[in-house]
């Protein structure tokens, strides 16, 4: 639009498509395009001294009106004038605190920010974007209830404001309370059913009670929405992951980095890692080393993250000796990863290092005592090490912490077998199949006909 000039500052703010004018001087000759501004609303008055000016700059244009055609008359029509523009600055004066509001945001600053929609709501107490506004900026101050307070306000105000459902919701899930959460998202996407936010902010509560199903579904309507909304299709595809759709998830990481090249694009790398994950599920290993390896150039950090991945798939190719080093360096970079230590543990026992197992699963144990997986590696290794009594007292432990892996009862199965004790062995051979896991079949054949 065309911008007009006057004795004083104008701009032209962006976010509300006006321009905002601050009168430092009165110049008959430019009062009736600023009148004429005002009485189409395209002007925010930024301070009430300014808005004193302008009723100035109007009684000045208006006497030099009567007295150049010497009319008298509709003193009235001025006082009328006069009044409403005195009035529309206080209420704009709001406005002017809720910009400032949204620029002290805009900089990363939320206490300011919320001084500035405190004043804003202190003059206009019905303006609905301050409070949620501030409510957000709460949020970020962690006052996560004196924002759920701001959003209830907007829905009294409002009780069909779609974003004030879906804010209140972030704020509930923050505050752990996921029910609620998803009840607001539940009404944001009532009230706007093209919500593309909150299908994927319910996508993600549906992802941390894992309920990956209805998250997915979510992620598919976010997408639909925007199809260009590269974080939703990266969750996209770790939903499609966790329900074993390798082929769909990969598909949505490779368009996730095909969308975005470069380094500072978003969930690129993520994506080449969950790729390269895909890839060692799928047995295709050679291809995952080379995601790993793309995803580490286009960010260094995840080093130590890619030294694991790498280990696991070695471990799983076989090659346990290459696998051995990248644990070494992941352990390196951090002693008490905790998954890394029970890995390198299991490969030095499957490569006879016994000892060195042991004291890996040890330090695991340490760190949770109430891992399953870690008593039941463990057990192994002092099954290799004949510590007879110590290894089954670890399956015992193993099978007290979680009863329903079939491991441990084979593993126990066949100590109970060297023991001497067949009975048992094939009691614990048989739970094990019952329980899914396949290889106690060819023990049961093979021990206890």
């Amino acid at each position: 639009m065309k911008l007009l000039y006057f004795k004083g500052e104008l701009s032209y703010n962006y976010n509300f498509n006006r321009i905002v004018v601050k009168v430092s001087k009165v110049d008959s000759n430019y009062c009736f395009q600023l009148l004429n501004l005002l009485h189409f609303g395209k002007i925010i008055v930024s301070n009430i001294v300014y808005c004193c000016g302008i009723v100035l700059c109007f009684c000045g244009f208006v006497c030099h009106v009567i007295t150049k055609n010497q009319l008298m008359k509709k003193t009235s029509l001025l006082l009328l004038f006069i009044l409403t523009i005195t009035v529309s600055c206080f209420s704009q004066d709001a406005t002017y605190y809720y910009n400032k509001g949204c620029s002290m945001s805009a900089a990363h600053k939320p206490k300011e920010a919320v001084e500035a929609f405190d004043k804003a709501i202190e003059l206009n107490p019905k303006m609905i974007q301050a409070y949620n506004n501030r409510g957000l900026e709460k949020m970020t101050l962690r006052d996560l209830k004196g924002a759920i307070v701001d959003f209830d306000k907007v829905l009294v105000l409002e009780p069909k404001n779609a974003l004030a459902y879906n804010n209140r919701g972030m704020a509930k899930a923050r505050s752990k309370d996921l029910e609620g959460a998803i009840e607001d998202i539940d009404k944001a996407i009532l009230y706007n059913p093209k919500y593309t936010e909150a299908y994927a902010q319910r996508g993600f509560l549906y992802l941390q009670e894992g309920k990956y199903q209805k998250a997915l579904a979510d992620y598919n309507e976010a997408l639909k929405n925007d199809p260009s909304d590269e974080l939703n299709r990266y969750y996209r595809g770790v939903m499609k992951f966790k329900l074993k759709d390798l082929e769909g998830a990969l598909e949505d990481f490779k368009q996730v980095v095909k969308d975005n090249p470069k380094p500072a694009d978003g969930y690129n790398d993520e994506a080449l890692i969950q790729s390269g994950k895909i890839y060692i599920e799928l047995k295709r290993y050679k291809e995952a080393f080379a995601e790993f390896d793309k995803a580490l150039e286009l960010n260094p950090l995840h080093k130590n993250g890619v030294n694991y991945y790498k280990a696991e798939a070695l471990s799983m190719s076989g090659d346990l000796s290459g696998a051995l080093i990248e644990y070494n360096k992941v352990l390196e970079i951090t002693p008490t990863y905790f998954n890394a230590l029970i890995n390198r543990g299991s490969v030095k026992i499957n490569l006879g290092d016994f000892e060195g197992g042991i004291t890996d699963l040890n330090k695991a144990i340490d760190q949770d005592a109430k891992s399953d997986q870690a008593y039941r590696t463990r057990a192994y290794g002092k099954l290799g090490a004949k510590d007879f009594s110590g290894a089954l007292a670890d399956f015992n432990k193993a099978i007290e912490l979680n009863p329903k892996e079939g491991n441990a009862y084979c593993g126990r199965g066949q100590l109970n077998y060297g023991m001497g004790n067949k009975d048992a062995s094939c009691a614990d051979f048989k739970k094990a199949l019952e329980l899914g896991y396949k290889q106690a079949e060819e023990l049961l054949r093979t021990y206890c006909k």
